[in-house]
């Protein structure tokens, strides 16, 4: 080996193996040191250390610990790898399924490259910790939070009282009882997909989220509480996807403005069995290719199949199913018409139970 790294007195290598070459490196007048693996506690310590900044992995999370248990385990004991390897760790894009108390939910932001974090909390304080360590995450792009019992119950989550998440993130998740959209969430400039699960909004969220320019798809289930709702003239510049299920007491949506919502592709309302008809305006959704609405109402199907149709004429697929055709006791199939028309955008499906009158119908 010296001869082959010829150094002339004014270097030394050093090497570092984990098999035994004690023989080869005396013939070459070498001096060995033998370093005794660390012991099972300290290589542990050390690996967490370099990974996390800390003694143990951030919270409880599946998985998390096994992995770095693992990781430890074949390292050997031997220092160098498990500094290596503790950094590598330290690199961690994607995190799922995080639950913990609040001193580890605070160490997530040693864990500067997430990319990706779903976290589950039991309350306000846990997620104030949360929301305080993702703001040290630049790169993080995705975040998945819900706020739940012990029993699985979505909990009231107070998003004012705490701090702004980032305005880089791209996609949202958000399950809890929060009541009201939060002042930053119009900050959010480069947003592009929004999942609201149980928010129990009492004012419209559309309103609200349609100023945000980059929006592409939203979905809403069970996240409204009143009984009409609306986009600003202009709103969802972007929005390609929409989807809502059980807003319970809508009633009404407001007319759409030309120039609003100019980019939509598909729509799907589920169980919204108060809303008795789509918006004027609805028609001028052109670039619209797919409808779909389930579980309505037997009047919504029925103006949608009468008087409400030019609304939806120019959409190549259209599918609407009322209330009772979903349950779990459907009617007789011979008592149920399914209808087909063709129109100028394409096939249009229609459900209509053997009590709806058919007589208006263009079908």
């Amino acid at each position: 080996m010296m001869r082959t790294l010829p150094l002339g007195g004014r270097g030394k290598v050093i090497l570092t193996s984990r098999e035994n070459i004690t023989a080869s490196l005396e013939e070459e007048n070498c001096s060995v040191h033998k370093i005794d693996p660390l012991p099972a506690d300290l290589a542990w310590k050390l690996f967490c250390k370099r990974a996390f900044r800390c003694s143990s992995p951030p919270g409880t999370c599946p998985h998390m610990n096994d992995v770095a248990t693992e990781i430890v385990k074949r390292c050997s004991g031997l220092p160098l790898a498990i500094v290596l390897m503790g950094g590598s760790f330290s690199q961690l894009q994607t995190l799922s399924g995080l639950t913990g108390d609040l001193f580890s939910l605070m160490e997530l932001a040693h864990l500067t490259q997430l990319k990706k974090l779903s976290v589950s909390i039991i309350g306000q304080e846990e997620a104030s910790s949360v929301f305080t360590a993702i703001k040290e995450i630049a790169n993080l792009h995705s975040f998945k939070i819900e706020c739940r019992s012990i029993f699985g119950n979505y909990r009231e989550l107070k998003l004012e009282t705490l701090l702004p998440l980032p305005q880089y993130l791209e996609k949202l998740t958000l399950g809890a009882d929060i009541r009201e959209l939060p002042r930053w969430f119009a900050h959010f400039k480069s947003l592009r997909v929004l999942v609201l699960v149980n928010s129990m909004l009492v004012s419209d969220p559309l309103c609200s989220l349609s100023v945000l320019p980059n929006l592409v798809s939203l979905t809403s289930f069970h996240s409204y509480t009143g009984g009409q709702m609306g986009c600003r003239q202009g709103g969802f510049p972007k929005l390609r996807h929409l989807h809502i299920t059980s807003f319970i007491e809508l009633e009404e949506w407001t007319p759409i403005e030309e120039g609003t919502i100019p980019c939509i592709r598909f729509i799907r309302i589920v169980d919204c069995g108060k809303l008795k008809m789509l918006p004027q305006g609805f028609e001028q959704l052109k670039t619209l290719e797919s409808l779909e609405l389930i579980e309505m109402s037997q009047e919504f199907i029925g103006k949608l199949a009468a008087e409400d149709f030019y609304k939806v004429q120019h959409i190549s697929k259209v599918i609407a199913l009322p209330r009772s055709h979903c349950e779990r006791n459907l009617p007789d199939p011979e008592n149920v018409q399914l209808k087909t028309l063709e129109s100028s955008g394409g096939m249009f499906y229609l459900s209509l139970c053997s009590g709806a009158s058919s007589s208006s119908s263009p079908f």
